[in-house]
């Protein structure tokens, strides 16, 4: 599957607060317009980290790459470690791990009693 390479304009750049669980997560969007290799042009919308979202706060443009046969599907092309730590690292992905981590401790323990239960 192939993969372009391109720099995208930011036309807009959105910043929300959502009440979650008694917590607060912040959602970044960056609208982005860019043209593939015929030349033409896109706009879609793409969720980022809080680090990219303050490292291309100020800047107009930033390094996408999307797929040939579905342009609108894109990444942010990372640079550094910190945009990926970052994305990594959401509070969002931290309590799916600690759901993941508690169900399957939850999991062994059931397991483990029914099959004293059979001995």
């Amino acid at each position: 599957m192939g993969k372009e390479e391109v720099m995208a304009e930011i036309v807009d750049k959105e910043q929300e607060r959502t009440s979650f669980r008694g917590g607060v997560i912040k959602i970044y969007t960056f609208t982005l317009q860019y043209q593939d290799q015929t030349g033409t042009t896109y706009e879609t919308e793409k969720d980022v980290s809080s680090f990219t979202y303050h490292s291309y706060k100020y800047k107009k443009v930033i390094p996408i790459v999307y797929r040939t046969k579905n342009p609108y599907d894109t990444f942010i092309k990372t640079n550094n470690l910190g945009e990926i730590l970052s994305t990594l690292i959401r509070w969002e992905s931290f309590f799916m791990l600690v759901g993941i981590f508690i169900n399957y401790f939850l999991i062994k323990r059931i397991i483990e009693e029914r099959s004293l239960d059979i001995r």
